[in-house]
């Protein structure tokens, strides 16, 4: 059964994406002005890293190898 416990590869997508718009917040706070394409590019490509870079499971299982064992 699965859980609806988001993984880590999710989780790490969505903080990453969240830690940037702040970011790109408080640069904004500092008088440096981000251009909305540059903020919105940069959610997308460090979201994107982190979900690529976290793994999904714990060490030793992965989904592919769960779900075809199933």
């Amino acid at each position: 059964m699965s859980s609806k416990t988001p993984t880590p590869k999710v989780v790490a997508g969505g903080a990453a994406g969240a830690a940037v718009v702040v970011i790109v917040y408080v640069a904004g706070l500092f008088g440096l002005e981000v251009p909305v394409e540059v903020a919105t590019a940069a959610v997308v490509l460090v979201s994107f890293a982190a979900g690529y870079i976290v793994p999904d499971r714990s060490a030793g299982r992965h989904a592919a190898k769960e779900s075809a064992q199933r």
